[in-house]
């Protein structure tokens, strides 16, 4: 086969409850358009959305993934989200191509989010014993007890599981780099960056000066608390609207209070894209303080998209597209001197900061769009079918997959209200 023409997507919701589903939709509909047949299984526990799956040739529950890959005989299996990693086995076992996309840590920390338990210092360390002293094992449980331990020997069958896609996919050179470290082998991952999807933003749309932005879930990683403390100490004139949610908005509503900031903070609550890109608009600056370090960052990118310069912390894939001194200011994480630093900055010179965000969105255009990110993920799939690529690459003895591998905990995924959480 010289091109594959019918690609089987595989993701656990089938809504558009943040960046990966959103992605999903984007680059398949981009496929679609370029003669792609597109069919997609989903978990039937998860979120569903009829306009969601509607906009696939085909939509099913996904209940036997190696049986539905026999029957609908896909080129291509392109995975996304699992909620129970034992399904790889099933899913590699076939004589379709395989690909991955990994959006997140899920797979290489035990707490999943890369920064540790005690002092939220960012991680990026192999995972190993050093991950128990971490207490990162512990996470909340839906079962009968409200604490639940996650293993090291689960996370590297899970990590193991991974071995028998033909390709993985990141989003970033740090992400790959990590995997590497991991035991990956260089071939079989790839990095293709990420988009920002061009959206209209009104031509009257005129930034408010001092106005600040903050986008992403309320949870402690993406370091919102951070924020706070650093603006409570900012000299020039600020406003931050805060769009998200998350289990810890109302602690870091009160933590607004108790710095006595909270005149100048707005909770926005969930939004969905297109207001993300307003808000974007008439800032002065986006603020991503993240402690977790980010496999890539996509809200810096739709920033840049509208002419918005970025302040972000210096962690995982940001320095993919932050480029400090030229399109932003990169501060160290966890840092909220560095960042009251930063910001003063960035708003103590308006026509830097214009000329950094206007950098931004040449970059922008030029480099993070749809067209060009699908290119890069149709150049993955046609080398599945040149002569060297023809067989998968298969793990090692000790690696095999063939053991059993035990079920998951089920994840929740948050919906975040950033710029790809298109509802």
């Amino acid at each position: 086969m010289s091109q594959p023409r019918h690609i089987l997507w595989i993701n656990s919701a089938a809504d558009w409850i943040g960046g990966c589903e959103t992605y999903v939709r984007s680059v398949a509909a981009e496929l679609s358009a370029r003669g792609y047949r597109n069919t997609l299984l989903y978990d039937p526990n998860q979120p569903f959305r009829s306009e969601f799956a509607a906009s696939f040739e085909a939509a099913f529950p996904l209940v036997d993934p190696a049986l539905q890959i026999e029957q609908l005989r896909p080129d291509i299996v392109y995975v996304h989200r699992l909620a129970n990693e034992r399904l790889s086995a099933e899913i590699t076992r076939g004589p379709a191509r395989t690909l991955r996309f990994l959006h997140d840590h899920r797979l290489f920390c035990l707490r999943e989010h890369k920064y540790t338990t005690l002092g939220n210092q960012t991680c990026t360390r192999v995972t190993g014993w050093n991950c128990y002293a971490c207490l990162g094992c512990f996470h909340r449980s839906q079962g009968s007890l409200p604490i639940g331990v996650r293993t090291l020997g689960e996370l590297r069958r899970e990590q193991r599981g991974l071995r028998a896609y033909d390709r993985l996919i990141v989003g970033s050179d740090y992400f790959r780099d990590h995997l590497l470290r991991h035991g990956f082998e260089s071939k079989q991952v790839v990095t293709t960056e990420l988009f920002a999807r061009r959206r209209d933003v009104e031509e009257a749309t005129v930034r408010i000066p001092g106005r600040l932005v903050f986008a992403g879930t309320l949870v402690r990683g993406k370091g919102l608390g951070v924020l706070l403390h650093a603006l409570r100490d900012v000299t020039r004139p600020w406003s931050l609207d805060v769009l998200g949610q998350g289990r810890q908005q109302s602690a870091l509503e009160q933590l607004a209070r108790t710095l006595g900031i909270d005149q100048q903070v707005r909770f926005l609550g969930a939004c969905d894209g297109a207001a993300v890109l307003r808000h974007l608009a008439q800032a002065q600056a986006l603020v991503f303080p993240s402690i977790t370090p980010e496999t890539f960052g996509l809200v810096g990118v739709e920033a840049l998209s509208v002419g918005t310069p970025v302040i972000a912390s210096d962690v995982g894939g940001i320095r993919q597209w932050l480029d400090h001194g030229r399109n932003g200011l990169l501060v160290p994480p966890n840092d909220s001197q560095a960042l009251t630093h930063a910001i003063n900055r960035l708003l103590a010179d308006p026509q830097q900061a214009a000329q950094w965000g206007q950098h931004g969105y040449q970059q922008s255009t030029a480099r993070w769009t749809l067209s060009r990110g699908v290119d890069a993920i149709e150049a993955v799939m046609r080398g599945l079918f040149a002569p060297d690529t023809t067989s998968p690459i298969q793990p090692t003895a000790h690696d095999s997959i063939a053991e059993s591998l035990g079920p998951m905990p089920w994840h929740d995924y948050p919906t975040t209200c950033t710029p790809e959480a298109v509802r």
